[in-house]
């Protein structure tokens, strides 16, 4: 009987494993724009750790798992942190609760790490990356990105920002740069190491109006991104994952009324 791990349920949901850095734990944040009083609210880290096995046995006997995921406190309007707290959850970001991944960890092991972090917190903007790693026959990780509009709850989408008629032009100016990085990537190819390496396992690969869903907030522009999927053993023959619009080049895309707009025009 084949058994559900959540490396399996994360390449279903489309988070293809890359090797990371682990990022640093986040500590409690002011949320944008409010005043720093006492009981100000606050972007609170949540830890809880899955284990297995027996506490003193080796990998094969005892596994352990820290997720920290972040909490809305203290805002008035408990319905839109409510809504806002849905939008960032794990449950959000990855179609499984807190129970699930401990129910998947009992079962797979696989899971080492998942923690977040803040980007982008201004201008009733909120914009965050989980990131996680594991180890299975190699140490992989994933990430899954988060944007809210603070002032609704809602998860941004492109279309919350730009003129529908615009995602095309966007979607090419990041697959130009998505390109320069490929041509970056073949010229590596001459290199001894590389010679067996088919130069087509860059052909299919182009920025998409479909992949700007994936996207983060940053305070010089929104860094897009795209998930190569190459295997570990080519791995460094993978061009960068991110790619960066300031916001003045994304200006003449907004759309009226636009949740960018204090921020473009700041």
């Amino acid at each position: 009987m084949l058994k559900t791990t959540l490396l399996s349920l994360l390449l279903l949901l489309g988070c293809t494993p890359t090797l990371q850095a682990t990022p640093t734990a986040p500590s409690p944040t002011l949320l944008a724009n409010t005043p720093k009083t006492q009981n100000a609210n606050l972007i609170v880290p949540k830890t809880t750790k899955f284990t297995w096995g027996k506490p003193g046995g080796d990998r094969s006997e005892y596994r352990e798992a820290k997720v920290t995921y972040p909490t809305i406190t203290g805002l008035e309007d408990k319905k839109l942190q409510d809504r806002i707290q849905e939008s960032i959850s794990l449950q959000s970001a990855f179609g499984r609760s807190l129970s699930d991944m401990e129910a998947d960890f009992k079962e797979s092991h696989w899971l080492t790490n998942l923690e977040y972090k803040v980007n982008y917190n201004d201008h009733n903007l909120l914009s965050l990356t989980y990131s996680g790693m594991g180890v299975g026959a190699y140490p992989s990780s994933f990430v899954r990105y988060r944007s809210v509009n603070l002032a609704t709850g809602q998860i941004l989408r492109p279309h919350h920002l730009f003129k529908v008629e615009a995602l095309g032009a966007i979607a090419l100016q990041v697959d130009q740069q998505l390109q320069a990085a490929i041509k970056t990537k073949v010229a590596e190819l001459d290199k001894p190491d590389n010679k067996d390496i088919d130069p087509k396992i860059y052909s299919a690969h182009r920025f998409r109006i479909k992949h700007l869903n994936d996207f983060t907030l940053t305070p010089q522009g929104i860094i897009f991104h795209y998930e190569f999927g190459f295997p570990h053993v080519i791995l460094a023959l993978e061009p960068t994952n991110d790619y960066l619009m300031t916001y003045d080049q994304l200006k003449p895309y907004l759309k009226s009324g636009s949740p960018l707009e204090p921020v473009v025009m700041n």
